[in-house]
């Protein structure tokens, strides 16, 4: 019977015999912001590589080897947002197509013939695309530096990461602005407010990192001081857990923290405030006071002038605006997959709603109309999956962050490649022992919210390949 042999700072993994395990004392290698225990640590401080995150992995100070960040990973700095394989493919890796119609929903057929994800952003992508034009693009992959443009690192997932900063082991190598990536063994700036974050190294030091959004996802808050008043609007002082309270968007998620930022961003019949909350407008004039009129769900005063419009904009009669030939609502626009701009007040290609589509069997996803139905595992919500054929979410099978079983007992959690593994915070506080599955094929390897992440023994050889997530930590929805 094969047993591991974990430890945090000053020992490696190793395999070993369970008597060589140190009595009462788990430790373990740290990673996504805990430490993982899979037995005892040797009393010699053990030998071999600690590499738990792939080819090329860098403990740092944080003792975080690369393979993501919280209850939701960090494609930012190794992890992958919970899909856990490649949506840059679309769902159905190197699937070819002709048109959009042989892609599966949510996703496109890019110029290269391949089907792709559609984006808003890099976090839709996983750890190895980026979202480009609004499509999950594969970025180059590697195996050491040299596979990678100059100054470029080749990350533990192996995958050339650019904008990395100087080469770092520990974040005493790098600027006090900067913390040091283990997975990509570079500095890289410290996160914002609502950035990106594998743990809280990664954060300011006035801020927690923290699964925010029903994806679980990790993000940076601002640790509360009276109020989050210096934040702007958009934010609210919570209990996040942990006796910590931090600035929680409003809108219970960091890609976008209000609940809009512009009037498009809202139903037709709401427009954006002050406070970033689409509010309830005017359908008509009648639902404006003092003779002012509706323009656009806002009641504003009539206009005299065409000076008192917008650019390209007219004044009519009736004292309202207009551009010619434009828009007020999207019902002005009768192409279908079109929209209203209420800042340009002309219709562009497009949709907010699924309505904009004018197609039953289409949905308004990344303002694009796509083919109803999930594409991978990132598209879902967190702990699910998506079932390729019927192109549905679905809660994931399996004993994922089941608690209270024996981490000395391989089959303590199942026979078909399940781990029964104990988790430790930083500080070596036990969190817990909790059964891991194994990660299913490509490209929907694990649920929504848990990362992808490969045991080596000392030889370098992969061992296991289980979805990981902090189990002691839920998302904050």
């Amino acid at each position: 019977m094969n047993d591991w042999d974990a430890v945090g700072e000053t020992c490696r993994i190793v395999r070993s015999r369970p008597a060589r395990r140190r009595a009462g004392r788990w430790t373990g290698i740290g990673l996504l912001g805990l430490v993982l225990a899979v037995a005892g640590c040797t009393d010699d401080g053990g030998s071999g590589e600690a590499d738990a995150g792939g080819a090329g992995g860098v403990p740092g100070a944080g003792g975080v080897p690369g393979a993501g960040g919280g209850a939701g990973g960090d494609p930012g700095a190794g992890g992958d947002p919970g899909a856990g394989g490649d949506p840059g493919a679309g769902g159905m890796p190197g699937a070819s197509c002709v048109d959009d119609s042989g892609c599966p929903g949510a996703s496109v057929c890019a110029p290269d013939g391949v089907c792709r994800a559609l984006c808003a952003d890099d976090d839709q992508c996983g750890a190895s695309a980026a979202c480009d034009a609004g499509v999950c693009t594969p970025l180059t992959r590697c195996a050491s530096a040299a596979d990678c443009p100059a100054g470029v690192p080749c990350n533990c997932r192996g995958v050339c990461e650019p904008g990395a900063g100087a080469a770092c082991t520990t974040d005493l190598q790098c600027p006090p602005s900067d913390y040091c990536d283990a997975c990509a063994g570079a500095c890289k700036p410290r996160a914002a407010q609502c950035g990106r974050c594998p743990d809280t190294r990664a954060c300011d030091t006035r801020s927690t990192c923290h699964p925010v959004g029903a994806e679980g996802l990790t993000y940076c808050l601002r640790r509360c001081q009276g109020s989050c008043d210096v934040l702007g609007p958009g934010f609210s002082c919570e209990d996040i857990g942990g006796g910590v309270t931090a600035c929680v968007p409003d809108s219970r998620s960091c890609r976008q923290v209000g609940e809009c930022a512009t009037d498009n961003d809202c139903p037709p019949s709401r427009f954006c405030n002050e406070r970033l909350v689409c509010q309830p407008g005017c359908a008509d004039d009648t639902g404006c006071p003092n003779g002012q009129v509706c323009q656009g769900a806002r009641c504003a005063p009539p206009c005299a002038v065409d000076a008192d419009c917008g650019d390209g904009a007219e004044c009519l009669p009736d004292g309202h605006c207009r551009v010619p030939g434009g828009c007020a609502s999207s019902a002005d626009c009768p192409e279908a997959e079109t929209y209203c701009d209420r800042e340009q007040m002309r219709c562009v290609p497009g949709c907010q709603v699924d309505d904009d589509c004018l197609d039953a069997n289409k949905q308004c996803v990344a303002n694009s109309c796509v083919r109803r139905g999930c594409g991978g595992n990132f598209q879902c919500g967190f702990g699910e999956v998506c079932d390729l054929e019927t192109a549905e979410c679905e809660m994931a099978t399996g004993r994922h962050c089941e608690a209270d079983c024996d981490p000395m007992d391989e089959t303590s959690c199942g026979t078909e490649g399940q781990r029964c593994l104990s988790l430790q915070d930083e500080e070596e506080n036990p969190l817990g022992d909790f059964c891991f599955e194994p990660c299913m094929p490509a490209p929907n390897e694990c649920p929504q919210g848990y990362s992808c992440l490969e045991l080596q023994d000392e030889g370098g050889n992969v061992t296991d390949r289980l979805c990981i997530r902090r189990c002691d930590l839920d998302p904050f929805r």
